[in-house]
């Protein structure tokens, strides 16, 4: 829908720009019958996308941009609810729209059929209000009602049962909804912008970050035990005893998020992982850390429940596993959800500021438990479950963020959003715990 709009900037501008104005259809797929050349035409061009309804734009050609014709004072027109304010709500109003204007007020059209698409139980824009207020029975009166929202810069109400849908597959058309929905015009979001936004969110795996798959994840030693259990039964025709099978599986990692989290964080802050090739010591020490630290700390804590990071540290720190201080600071508030537009921003905003010097930290919400750091300028999040999610193979997995930018910290936001999404499925009210783990300064 970005490339219509973008190439009639070139020719008209001001035009009615609402869903009733937009065409889509499969038509040049829709009648193949050869299904290879259907999948072909569908990862090509999914949909035709056509832009009508011209009869309140204005051209942009230089030939017919006459003294007389390069502004307008004939703005107050199309469909209120998708209207910029600057066309309408007095406090904002132009005096006089040049072309330039009229196609901001177009992004902002844009930004409103966004917000249907990320919204779509709402038929229109301000609907909420619109039905909360009722007696609007006409267009004036509906200006009336949504200038004071407008002039005290409010967007419409959303739908909160998509916020998870907002914070991962629809994640892209928010940013370009709230990109265009500016309230600054000369702020707006650039169609470039919108498409490149869009294109990004259409790679699985972000080009902002490098991948490593670690050779095991949580789920193996059971994987494993139960791979040597299915052949003696095919060759012996029983099992051992009760006992035998628990010490055969002594290294049951299930529930042990939070123990390998801490311990990996131990390896990163005692420099046992350390040195020019850090990231691949890195890996090394998380598997061996999968591998090894549930034989030693399965008979102190109790396989059938989630421990949080600090009972981790108090059980493995008492038997010696560890042999540093290391204090502990909830970093984010717990009123926020995990994927509420909020509690999105405070994360991705906290990595950002933490990012500026080296950490570690562990973010949290039962079942799950990452290592999430920065080292060296490069961001990185530690997965110890079996990782199904791509670039996820099952296994263990290392994203590793190739610069420390903001854009790099919202790639992996954006991962541990779909992989919480992944873990809770239709769970919404998700609260996450983010802590940081930092050496004891006992001279502070």
């Amino acid at each position: 829908m970005v490339w219509p709009i973008s190439t009639l900037k070139e020719l008209l501008i001001g035009t009615s720009v609402e869903p009733a104005s937009v065409l889509v259809c499969n038509r040049h797929y829709s009648t193949l019958s050869d299904e290879n050349e259907v999948a072909l035409q569908y990862q090509s061009r999914p949909i035709v996308c056509k832009l009508t309804d011209f009869g309140e734009s204005r051209s942009s050609l230089v030939q017919t941009q006459t003294l007389m014709a390069s502004k307008t004072n004939n703005i107050d027109r199309g469909t209120v609810v998708y209207m910029a304010p600057e066309l309408f709500v007095k406090e904002m109003l132009l005096s006089g729209a040049s072309i330039s204007d009229l196609f901001l007020a177009d992004v902002w059209a844009l930004g409103m059929i966004c917000f249907l698409m990320i919204n779509p139980s709402l038929k229109y824009p301000f609907v909420t209000e619109v039905k909360s207020e009722g007696n609007i029975s006409n267009q004036d009166q509906l200006k009336s009602f949504l200038s004071p929202l407008l002039q005290q810069k409010k967007h419409p109400l959303a739908d909160e049962k998509y916020v998870v849908e907002l914070a991962t597959v629809w994640r892209g058309l928010e940013e370009v909804y709230k990109g265009c929905a500016n309230f600054n015009r000369s702020s707006r979001l650039s169609l470039k912008g919108a498409a490149e936004i869009m294109s990004r969110e259409n790679e699985l795996v972000s080009t902002d970050v490098d991948i490593v798959h670690l050779k095991v994840s949580q789920s193996t030693a059971v994987q494993q035990f139960d791979q040597r259990l299915a052949v003696q039964l095919e060759d012996n025709g029983k099992v051992g005893t009760a006992e035998q099978l628990n010490d055969a599986l002594s290294n049951d990692s299930t529930n042990a998020c939070a123990f390998l989290s801490v311990k990996i964080a131990d390896a990163i802050l005692s420099e046992t992982v350390t040195g020019s090739n850090f990231f691949a010591e890195l890996a090394d020490a998380a598997e061996d850390t999968i591998w090894n630290l549930p034989e030693a700390v399965n008979v102190h804590r109790c396989l059938d429940r989630m421990y949080d990071a600090m009972e981790a540290y108090e059980i493995i720190r008492k038997q010696k596993m560890i042999t540093s201080s290391y204090d502990f600071s909830e970093e984010l508030p717990l009123n926020d959800t995990v994927f509420s537009f909020e509690g999105r921003q405070k994360l991705h905003s906290k990595l950002c500021d933490l990012g500026r010097n080296d950490f570690v930290a562990v973010f949290a919400s039962d079942p799950l438990v990452l290592t999430v750091g920065c080292r060296d300028g490069r961001p990185y999040v530690i997965g110890t479950h079996p990782v199904t999610l791509a670039p996820g193979k099952s296994k263990g997995l290392m994203i590793i963020g190739k610069e420390n930018s903001s854009k790099v910290w919202m790639s992996i936001c954006a991962w541990l959003w779909k992989s919480f999404k992944l873990f809770f499925e239709l769970h919404v009210n998700i609260v996450a715990v983010f802590v940081t783990v930092s050496n004891i300064c006992y001279s502070c």
